[in-house]
């Protein structure tokens, strides 16, 4: 009998030596239930059908979702330090000893991100792929609600970064008179040779520090569930020209925390 035709018949039991190897098979290997009904008949010889397979794995509180690749391997101790140290500069941020923020760099193209939608069967919302000039996006979510963003149609090194950092830096000065410390990745242009002295300046002239998150952390930057929002919620799926994101990028940064609404 050819393994991989159809079961025909009462389909055998699973015995609990098949549901250990079963188990192993899963846990190892991404397999679907007609996988493992062809791999059960080449091993045992017996044949289990697709259904009872999938019963057994449902009752064992499994389910078939997608695959994903994995982000590079962190460093756990330094993960658990750094959500420990960014919850306490939290309570220092509600306490009103310091305004905290969340900063991060994105980018808009011109057709929008692909996303979930109710689709009528046989049908598919779709738009023109086109290749138009690319929005880059420095944001930084503050502790005090605030949304303060800056547009370029060019790509973001440190001479820009910086630039940026010190109006956001000077704004929450004149608005709050308290530090700041900013949370940033290990991006290239946040760790530049240049970025060093210039750091230095950011402290003595607005006593904001800049805390760097370890590696392979982007969960820990709140902004990012900021970039997720506008990218998959908050923007209308059609091409839009790079003054027109620009624009849109700019009324969200206004109407945020009221129009666009996020928890900090």
């Amino acid at each position: 009998m050819d393994p991989r035709s159809p079961s025909s018949g009462r389909p055998n039991t699973l015995t609990a030596d098949y549901q250990v190897q079963i188990l192993e098979w899963v846990n190892t290997s991404p397999l679907n239930a007609e996988q493992i009904r062809v791999k059960l008949h080449e091993k045992y010889g017996v044949s289990v059908s697709v259904a009872t397979l999938r019963k057994f794995l449902r009752d064992l509180g499994m389910v078939f979702k997608r695959t994903r690749h994995s982000l590079k391997k962190r460093d756990p101790i330094a993960f658990g330090q750094a959500q420990q140290q960014i919850e306490a500069l939290r309570e220092q941020a509600a306490r009103g000893e310091i305004v905290l923020g969340y900063v991060d760099e994105t980018g808009f193209s011109a057709t929008p991100d692909n996303r979930y939608a109710w689709t009528k069967i046989g049908d598919v919302h779709a738009v023109d792929a086109v290749r138009l000039k690319r929005v880059n996006v420095m944001g930084c979510l503050l502790s005090t609600g605030h949304l303060i963003t800056s547009c370029l149609q060019e790509s973001v090194n440190s001479r820009w970064f910086y630039a940026y950092l010190m109006g956001v830096a000077a704004q929450v000065k004149r608005s709050y008179q308290v530090p700041l410390v900013l949370i940033v990745d290990n991006a290239s242009i946040h760790r530049s040779k240049r970025m060093v002295d210039w750091r230095k300046l950011l402290v003595q002239e607005y006593a904001t520090t800049l805390y760097f998150l370890p590696a392979y952390s982007p969960e820990l930057n709140r902004i990012e569930m900021v970039w997720k929002q506008m990218k998959y919620n908050w923007r209308d799926f059609k091409v839009m020209k790079a003054d027109q994101i620009e624009h849109w990028v700019g009324q969200i940064s206004k109407g945020f925390g009221n129009e666009y609404m996020f928890t900090f």
